[in-house]
């Protein structure tokens, strides 16, 4: 064989080298091209292994089947995050959001002003007073967001 025309290739995926040889001579092709595809006539493609020696073909299989899963595996994953993404989507409320500006990041209370507005005690509060706007003072003792609303525990 011509050795002066032996090259090798490396593959950037897996660092793996393939060779075609023909009788006349050893030409290095790129992974995954085919003899016949770069006009190498009579030639075959030697997949070499990590260690320089051709893989046989139960290797070359399972190398193969690997790649395929690693395949099938990245698909099912866009696929999913896709869905995810549709999921996420259809669950956002298209309610209009009427206490916005009314949470987050405000000024601290400190009660320096006086309002002279009449507060009612969190006991007194009864049927007597439904559908009447009330004043409490209180402090948020555990909040549960549930929903589109939120609950709170006032002590």
């Amino acid at each position: 064989m011509d050795t002066a025309h032996a090259k090798n290739s490396t593959s950037p995926s897996n660092g793996d080298k393939e060779i075609v040889v023909t009788a006349t001579s050893t030409t290095a092709i790129p992974a995954g091209s085919t003899p016949a595809a770069d006009g190498v006539a009579g030639g075959y493609a030697v997949v070499l292994g990590e260690d320089g020696k051709p893989l046989s073909a139960t290797q070359l299989k399972k190398r193969r089947a690997k790649q395929e899963k690693e395949a099938r595996k990245l698909e099912t994953q866009r696929r999913v995050a896709a869905e995810k993404a549709a999921e996420r989507a259809a669950r956002k409320p298209n309610t209009v959001d009427y206490s916005a500006g009314k949470y987050g990041a405000l000024p601290l209370n400190q009660s320096q002003e006086r309002t002279g507005r009449k507060r009612t005690r969190i006991e007194d509060l009864s049927e007597s007073l439904v559908d009447q706007v009330v004043l409490v003072q209180a402090r948020i003792h555990k909040q549960n967001p549930w929903g589109g609303m939120c609950f709170l525990t006032l002590r």
